[in-house]
């Protein structure tokens, strides 16, 4: 039932100048994709621009880096708990936030990406071998800011950090772990972009004003479709649900210093160019029952609601005496 999760850090180097987005998380992750699609797919490209745009499908998926990470499927036998069409990916690749206005050759950015699953995990080093290659640059934006990948200082070994995620880390129910703590923080890292559930005849709109609830209920989601996905299986009938949504939903709003966030985004593979309608900033939430905390934490670690394959909607959460 454990979910192994594992982080590689690397560094973005700018070879070109010029103006750069404040959140370059879509445009790096598809910078990336592309190279990485382009290095180990076994189609000739003519067949692959024709018929595998993506790889849903694919009869090499099982072997390929790029289809068990980019865009993996579950595994044989398993499928994704109903209601979680937004398919989780085994890589996450978050850059950080904002990005400088103008970039410089030679400026450096930390770039995070985290792999879900033994199966994404085996494929972190040979992805990383791709990306990596000294003959091979990228580009950012309408004026094509040169970048080129390298492995982070900061990462202390070749296999960079794992843990194992097992279902005792995460409280199954109020009862599993009695006790509050006066007040939380949470600070978002990335761009969060959240929809609130439309009423009949309406369309989802973008939720502006983040409550606890509403944090805590896309946390259970992106963790139990992990787990479900690249994990030993989902945690319907072992953890109570309900009752922490619930409960969630009691915890009150200190202090509130959430942002909008606006942003033009093009999608290359649809053709589509639309705004992204989100928030940056945070909030302090409390008091908060013990039984929540660690599903915050890893919903702020692995990233909730949309463009999350793109680092959005991480976050850290701060104690406070």
């Amino acid at each position: 039932m454990s979910l192994l999760v594992a982080t590689r850090l690397w560094n973005v180097e700018l070879t070109g100048s010029g103006r750069l987005l404040p959140w370059l998380g879509p445009a790096i992750r598809g910078a990336l994709a592309w190279a990485v699609k382009d290095g180990v797919c076994r189609w000739p490209l003519p067949d692959r621009d024709a018929d595998w745009k993506t790889c849903r499908g694919c009869e090499h998926l099982a072997a390929c880096v790029y289809g068990m990470t980019f865009e993996a499927e579950p595994l044989p036998g398993r499928s994704e708990p109903s209601g979680m069409a937004d398919a989780q990916r085994a890589i996450t690749i978050r850059p950080p936030f904002p990005a400088p206005q103008y970039g410089q050759p030679g400026d450096r950015m930390a770039l995070c990406a985290t792999f879900l699953g033994q199966r994404a995990a085996g494929a972190a080093e040979m992805i990383e071998k791709v990306l990596t290659e000294s003959s091979r640059s990228f580009a950012l934006g309408s004026d094509r800011v040169g970048f080129r990948l390298a492995l982070h200082p900061a990462q202390q070994s070749a296999a960079g950090l794992t843990y194992q995620l097992e279902p005792e880390d995460l409280p199954a129910s109020p009862q599993s772990a009695p006790g509050r703590l006066p007040a939380v923080r949470v600070n978002l890292c990335t761009p969060l972009f959240l929809k609130q559930e439309p009423g009949r005849g309406q369309k989802a709109r973008a939720v502006l004003a983040p409550t606890f609830g509403q944090l805590v209920r896309a946390s259970l989601r992106t963790v139990g479709r992990a787990l479900a996905a690249f994990g030993g299986g989902g945690l319907e009938g072992r953890v109570d649900f309900a009752a922490l949504k619930t409960l969630a939903e009691s915890v009150p709003t200190q202090a509130a210093f959430w942002q909008p966030f606006r942003q033009r985004h093009r999608s290359n593979r649809r053709g589509q160019s639309y705004e992204l309608l989100g928030v940056s900033g945070g909030a302090v939430f409390g008091p908060v029952p013990l039984c929540l905390v660690p599903w915050l934490v890893w919903g702020g670690r692995l990233g909730v609601g949309e463009h999350r394959v793109a680092g959005a909607g991480c976050w850290q959460v701060v104690v406070l005496a």
